[in-house]
């Protein structure tokens, strides 16, 4: 049987939960005890029903109907849930909106406060505009740095009285502005300005914190402006005086003053100005000297001084008068030359004479050729020199050509002047087929260089400038040998490049391919050269090192007989000559040093008494010792202070065989001695050692004077 649902029950139901709800609440807030403490009530166990097959149909209609009834049921339960939960929350949600509406409102007071104010707009501000605004616009303009704009802030604040609200940051802003207001000065003054930075400076007011350096400034710059205006002054005087020293004495205190346009800019400009001055002057007085003879060659050479006269000096006025009336003088003088039939005279006279001057047409044109003829041979001797043609010749001989076909034909040099331009024109046919030929050789090809060559050989023997024709082509020629006989010379560096015997001596083979006469044989022979003494330096070295080595074992005799066989011709020749050198100075030294210890010991042996036997240690030199002579001289005199008469003369070194009456031989008496001192010092000296002091000391006695 199915359990039929009483709509009573559901309501029942749901006031039971409604009621729940209310006990959770109150429990909650600590009213009663909360429901879920309390056991809860025995519900009564609902058997199921089996219905019979025949009602099932009407079973699980009623049953739809239930879960919808339930369904309706929880929906109702949920809402009344919910109903009860807005009751609850509504009031917290209420205060938490207030509160945050007081915090928002607290926060945006707080920005707007402590935000800073917007800025004025400076292209509408006004004389009627806040102070406040205006100095910070004018803050913002004196930005720029610009001397009118640091003016204009200057301008605004300079009246501000110290009871002004905006008095210290004015004041602030003031001195900011002035000192950028004398660095402006500054560059003005740089600028030799002196004027403008006064000016400047003269806009800083007295208010101003900087007023007082500033005009301490300006006030050391006028010092220094008119110390330096009365030494100029002073330096022009002295130099229209023409006293130089005076002038130049000026410039030098210039030098000593603070500012860089007096000490740099103004006494280097007066520097040159008096030097052009002085030579000016000095150059229009040489020239009166000379001139006075009126010899032409020396009218020439004052004519070119007073060229040198410089426009803007005292002299140039003089100087012209004179260069024209000297010019005119020397130019009657090669006419008269050219018409006693001296050409050449004429023209050299008449080059000397400028082309600018006011002439008669006959001296005119005789000015004219003679500087069209220098021009033509400057060029050529300058060709020459180079070694090979310019622009220049190509020029120089268009306006010779031009200047002479100026020359008018009633002119009495017309005649020459034909001639002159015949020989240029065909001059300037040759040049222009070589310049032709020029152009073709600079590109460096073998092929181009022949081309050049035959162009060159196209001059012929009666042309003007076939002699010139003819050294291009020679040198032409040498460039292509150059061009064939180098990759012989570069594959002979390549195999030297191992630096061995082998192939050093492969090298040589190869450079001695270049036969005598071609243009690079020099150069290859000096190669050759270069590898040969590398060759023999890789077969001395051993023997010099070997020498070496010896001299370190202190076998100073058998280094010098080894270093000996590098033969004099060869290229360490020089080095083993040194190093032999220097080992014999070193045996000197040391047979020097032995010879000193031994003649100290004859000497101390002599200073105590015992002449004979400081005489056998002196005989102990043989010939040959560097102290030998020394050692005879000693024997001499001990000789002489033993046998009683210190007096007693030495017998002759030719006679040796003489003898005293009274005294006995001194060759005896030297023997006996040493024979003494020898068996005095030691008794084991042998009989060989007393032989060899025997002679010693009959020798040492001879040469005694």
């Amino acid at each position: 049987m199915v359990r039929q649902v009483n709509p009573s029950s559901v309501n029942s139901a749901v006031d039971r939960s409604s009621d729940d709800l209310a006990q959770r609440r109150l429990a909650r807030q600590g009213q009663i005890e909360s429901p879920r403490s309390q056991p809860a009530a025995p519900q009564p166990e609902v058997q199921p029903v089996q219905l019979p097959k025949s009602k099932r149909k009407v079973t699980q209609s009623k049953t739809t109907q239930s879960k919808t009834i339930q369904s309706k049921t929880a929906q109702a339960h949920t809402l009344a849930r919910f109903n009860q939960s807005w009751k609850y929350w509504k009031w917290h949600l209420v205060w938490l909106g207030t509160m945050g509406l007081f915090a928002g409102t607290g926060l945006g007071a707080y920005f707007w406060l402590a935000g800073l104010p917007p800025l004025p707009d400076c292209q509408s501000i006004t004389p009627l505009s806040a102070d406040a605004n205006r100095l910070y616009c004018a803050q913002e303009t004196a930005r720029s740095g610009k001397l009118d704009d640091l003016v204009t802030g200057i301008n605004l604040v300079k009246d501000w009285s110290p009871n002004h609200p905006l008095y210290h940051n004015s004041q602030r802003a003031l001195a900011k502005w002035s000192r950028l207001v004398t660095l402006a000065a500054r560059d003005k003054m740089a600028q030799n300005d002196f004027k403008g930075a006064a000016a400047a400076i003269s806009k800083i007011p007295a208010s101003s914190p900087a007023h007082a350096d500033a005009q301490k400034t300006l006030s050391e710059w006028q010092i220094q402006w008119q110390k330096g205006e009365d030494l100029s002054t002073k330096a022009v005087e002295a130099m229209n005086q023409q006293n130089w020293k005076a002038a130049f004495d000026q410039v030098t205190e210039l030098g000593y003053l603070d500012h860089d346009y007096w000490r740099m800019t103004q006494a280097d400009r007066l520097s040159k100005q008096i030097s052009v001055q002085k030579s000016s002057q000095e150059s229009l007085v040489q020239a009166k000297k000379l001139a006075k003879k009126l010899v032409p060659n020396e009218m020439g050479a004052a004519i070119e001084l007073l060229q040198n006269v410089a426009p803007e000096t005292a002299a140039w006025a003089e100087a012209q008068s004179l260069l024209t009336s000297w010019s005119q003088d020397l130019l009657k003088i090669a006419l008269q030359h050219w018409q006693e039939g001296d050409e050449a005279g004429a023209m050299q006279m008449a080059a000397q004479v400028p082309l600018n001057l006011d002439l008669a047409a006959d001296a005119a044109d005789l000015v004219k050729l003679s500087h069209a003829h220098k021009l033509v041979e400057e060029s050529s001797q300058e060709s020459l020199a180079v070694g090979k043609l310019g622009w220049r010749q190509l020029w120089s001989l268009i306006e010779s050509t031009t200047a002479a076909q100026q020359i008018v034909p009633d002119s009495p040099i017309y005649a020459a002047a034909q001639l002159k331009l015949q020989d240029w024109q065909a001059q300037l046919q040759d040049l222009k087929q070589l310049q032709m030929a020029q152009m073709a050789a600079d590109l460096g090809q073998k092929p181009a260089l022949e081309l050049a060559i035959q162009q060159a050989n196209q001059v012929s023997a009666d042309r003007p400038r076939h002699e010139q024709a003819q050294r291009l082509a020679a040198t032409w020629q040498q460039q292509i040998q150059q061009l064939e006989d180098l990759p012989y010379l570069r594959l002979a560096q390549q195999w030297a490049t191992p630096q061995t015997v082998a192939a050093l001596q492969l090298a040589i083979q190869q450079a001695q391919v270049i036969p005598n006469g071609r243009a690079i044989w020099t150069q290859a022979q000096a190669q050759v050269v270069s590898w040969q003494q590398q060759i023999q330096r890789i077969e001395d070295q051993p023997i010099l090192d070997q020498a070496q080595q010896l001299a370190k074992a202190n076998k100073l005799d058998e280094a010098i007989d080894k270093a000996a066989e590098i033969r004099p011709e060869r290229a360490l020749s020089a080095q083993a000559e040194a190093a032999i050198s220097t080992w014999k100075e070193k045996i000197r030294a040391a047979s020097l040093a032995e010879d000193q210890a031994i003649l100290d010991q004859a000497r101390d042996a002599a200073g105590s008494g015992d002449l004979t036997g400081g005489i056998a240690a002196a005989a102990q030199l043989s010939p040959g010792r560097p102290l030998y002579l020394e050692a005879q001289s000693l024997i001499g005199d001990w000789l002489r202070e033993r046998d009683g008469d210190p007096k007693l003369p030495a017998p002759e070194a030719s006679a040796p065989e003489s003898s005293s009456s009274g005294e006995g031989d001194i060759s005896n008496s030297a023997s006996d001695a040493s024979s003494d001192a020898n068996s005095d010092a030691s008794s084991d000296a042998n009989s060989d050692a007393d032989s060899a002091t025997e002679p010693a000391a009959v020798d040492a006695a001879a040469p005694v004077p």
